[in-house]
């Protein structure tokens, strides 16, 4: 049986992936393949180069206080919880946020993203420095979209920072990244969690990890048509992932749903969030996997199954 550890995008709220696989060491579970998008590239690629999950938890630690990180100006995006105020859109909150601060269309329309190039390739660099896929100890793939082509696309060679890079840039926030001349951005604009890709691979038995919200908010404005549109896009979006989700084998969904999705500073509850949802998950594959077994074994034929 092929196995699959499937990471999904979420920024901050990713780092429970970190977690799941200190779980999964914890336990002597085997992890043939990993495929990852966005920040789950990123935890999923590292951990491939060097499969210890205290070592990457430490790193990624430090990686979050450093100055190369600082540049990015993640914090710009938190949101203010002020109760006084109204329930803020939660939907898209980095084009949201751009938005409301009223800076969106004036940097937009200048330059393509609101984080240069060069610090992207500072913090790729930081995280992955000149390492291939070819240098990791466990086969890892990356999804990223084809601006081109419109389409999920897999990467799987050359060096992991630009394939990081491509498979994390989030439109307007983060650049473009070409490769071999071609446009790439955020994996997660075609499949949050790369399942699809994951078969493609020729993953038989897919355990993926969901860090986004289980559900959809209920409290939204509709003040004006654009609040409309942001509403019916949201609809569009959740339920074209809740599909998706539906064919993974066991699905892991760290209690992180509510984390604001550009708070780092919430690492270590994330990681916890991730520990006590792999734990949980990991019970179910082992049933899943003991009747997979038992139906190879005993299964007579397609219209006669054992009983």
């Amino acid at each position: 049986m092929k196995i699959a550890l499937v990471f999904g995008g979420g920024a901050a709220r990713g780092l429970a992936h970190i977690g799941v696989l200190k779980v999964f060491e914890k336990e002597n579970f085997p992890i043939p393949l990993i495929v990852g998008t966005s920040v789950g590239a990123v935890i999923g690629g590292l951990y491939a180069l060097e499969p210890n999950a205290e070592k990457l938890e430490d790193f990624i630690l430090q990686y979050l206080s450093s100055e190369v990180f600082k540049k990015l100006k993640i914090d710009f995006f938190l949101q203010q919880n002020d109760q006084k105020e109204k329930p803020r859109r939660r939907f898209l909150p980095p084009i949201s946020s751009f938005l409301e601060k009223g800076i969106f269309f004036g940097r937009s329309l200048t330059r393509l993203s609101f984080v240069s190039p060069e610090i992207i390739r500072e913090n790729s660099h930081y995280l992955f420095g000149d390492s291939q896929f070819k240098d990791s100890k466990i086969p890892v793939y990356f999804t990223a979209t084809n601006m081109k082509s419109g389409k999920e696309q897999i990467l799987e060679q050359g060096l992991m920072r630009e394939a990081a890079a491509a498979s994390c840039a989030i439109p307007s926030i983060l650049p473009p990244i070409y490769i071999d001349g071609k446009p790439f951005v955020d994996g997660g604009c075609i499949s949050l969690v790369p399942i699809c890709a994951s078969r493609k691979l020729g993953a038989d038995f897919i355990i993926a990890c969901n860090v986004s919200k289980d559900k959809i908010n209920s409290v939204f404005p509709l003040n004006n048509g654009f609040d409309v549109a942001v509403r019916a896009y949201e609809i569009t979006l959740f339920s074209l992932r809740l599909q998706q989700l539906q064919d993974a084998d066991i699905l892991i969904s760290p209690k992180v749903g509510e984390v604001n999705w550009a708070d780092f500073a919430k690492a270590k509850e994330c990681i916890q969030k991730g520990e006590e949802a792999a734990k949980k998950a990991l019970k179910e594959f082992w049933k899943k996997k003991l009747f997979k077994q038992i139906k190879k074994l005993f299964l007579l034929g397609p219209k006669q199954p054992y009983t």
